[in-house]
């Protein structure tokens, strides 16, 4: 036995799994893989994850023992153990490898081995189809549950007792009384004009009971204002549920109703209505903002608002989303882009809009812009040249074995055909122009002087798909198209 570092990864994906391919027999197997290779086990990697949850947080771990120990062994029993997908399987074992670790399949060998890789890619595609079988299965035996108008996943929404028949299976909801009190009340609140951070705490200190998060552990135990905000935009307390199987057909599941259409729309309008209060328009309209790089990381630019004590807007400037990344992390040793300085807003947005209509009306620039909108030529030149060979070959066949000319030409026209074909896509067609430029560019000037409002050349910029390039002494390059 080799003193090497080598692990051993155990996944269980299901409590049912643990039957068929649990922990022992994985261990075993990689046991064997090991003893094989001769290599000893130091540490194992156990991880449990759902079924529906493919989200491999674990790789993490592997990825780091590779950095801190270069050399390392990972062995798994199967690649079905790796991951559920192939490419995330494939990415895994590949990245590992580019670390200086190596991966081990038991009953496979070393993936070192390029000559392993075409079991290991064939075990990881037969692994995504059986995975893919079972989520298919389980959708459709989901799918006919409600289309017997039962419950067929997932937890109740706050509010509801699920209830169950004698073999412990889902069938319907039914309103819990305490639940239901809690939600009413907080869609009365609501349609008072209270905020959800305000009944949050008003359910805190009352001591309401409080949902319970999905699958993880409440930092803080009560209420807070996603919640109350989650429950109240919640459709299924109208009494419905819309369930989709993985053939795309649709069926509605009904239960007893906690609310009506009317005062659901109500709740939700007063959401919106909150949140639209709450986050004025800016008073600093940034009239390129989207179309602004930075000429020297190609970062785009962002519209910082500063405000005074009060809350009040002072200004709003153009800044180097890099250098303001530095600006924000002071520990950093060097800034990410030495653009540092901020183009005020007001004063950059009428020098740039004046730049860009300079440039729409000028002759040159249309010219160019509507020439390279021509598609590109193609280059067959080296299939002609194939053809001209073959042809020039036949014609000697036909010489030395004195071939009728019927015969050649049999060979001969369709070569000829697609030769001609091809020499004419490559010929380069001018651009056809209806105008001259100087004419166009004048119909353009006359255009521009009609946009006068911010939404008029918002939606001019976006179609001319403008960019313009910044750095410190201001405005350095700007790309454009005409739009369709």
């Amino acid at each position: 036995m080799t003193t090497t570092l080598a692990v051993g990864g155990i996944r269980v994906s299901t409590d049912q799994q643990q039957d068929r391919y649990g922990p022992e027999r994985q261990r075993a197997d990689i046991l064997r893989e090991a003893q094989r290779a001769g290599l000893n086990i130091t540490e194992w990697v156990e991880e449990s994850v759902s079924g529906a949850d493919d989200d491999r947080s674990f790789e993490n771990n592997y990825f780091r023992m590779a950095r801190t120990h270069p050399g390392l062994h990972v062995i798994w029993s199967h690649p079905n153990r790796v991951g559920r997908h192939v490419e995330v399987t494939v990415g895994i074992a590949r990245r590992l490898h580019r670390l200086g670790a190596t991966v081990h399949i038991a009953g496979i060998g070393s993936l070192r081995d390029r000559r392993n890789w075409k079991e290991f890619l064939r075990d990881a595609v037969d692994a995504e189809n059986d995975y893919s079988n079972i989520i298919y299965n389980l959708g459709k035996g989901k799918f006919d549950k409600a289309r017997r108008n039962l419950w067929p996943e997932g937890r109740q929404p706050y509010g509801y007792r699920l209830l169950r028949d004698e073999r412990g299976q889902s069938t319907t909801l039914e309103p819990r009384v305490e639940h239901h009190a809690v939600y009413t009340r907080a869609q009365d609140l609501c349609l008072e004009g209270m905020g959800c951070d305000t009944i949050a705490n008003l359910f805190n200190q009352e001591k309401l009971p409080a949902p319970r998060e999905h699958g993880k552990a409440r930092k803080s135990p009560g209420w807070s204002a996603n919640p109350i905000r989650r429950m109240l935009r919640n459709p299924r307390y109208l009494g419905s549920l819309v369930y989709r199987s993985p053939d795309g057909e649709q069926t509605t599941v009904t239960y007893p109703a906690l609310t009506t259409l009317e005062r659901y729309q109500a709740v939700c309008a007063a959401l919106e209505g909150r949140r639209t209060q709450r986050r004025p328009r800016s008073p600093f309209p940034a009239l390129f903002g989207g179309h602004l790089r930075c000429a020297e990381c190609g970062s785009s630019m962002m519209v910082q608002v500063s405000r005074n004590r009060d809350g009040v807007p002072n200004w709003a400037r153009y800044t180097c989303r890099h250098h303001n990344m530095r600006s924000m992390r002071m520990a950093r040793e060097q800034p990410l882009c030495s653009h540092t300085v901020r183009h005020r807003v007001s004063e950059f947005d009428e020098l740039a809009w004046d730049t860009v209509v300079a440039s729409m009306s000028d002759p040159g620039v249309l010219s160019q812009m509507l020439t390279s909108k021509l598609p590109d030529v193609p280059n067959h030149q080296a299939r002609i040249d194939e053809i001209d060979a073959e042809m020039a070959n036949i014609l000697d066949l036909v010489v030395k074995y004195g071939l009728p000319d019927s015969a050649a030409r049999l060979r001969l026209d369709p070569l000829k055909a697609e030769r001609a074909r091809l020499a004419g896509e490559m010929q380069v067609q001018p651009p056809a122009l209806t105008q001259d430029a100087e004419a166009m560019a004048a119909a353009f000037a006359q255009h521009l002087r009609r946009f006068q409002t911010l939404a008029e050349r918002r939606a001019a910029l976006k179609r001319w798909q403008v960019c313009l390039f910044l750095h410190n002494g201001g405005l350095v390059s700007m790309k454009l198209a005409v739009g369709e």
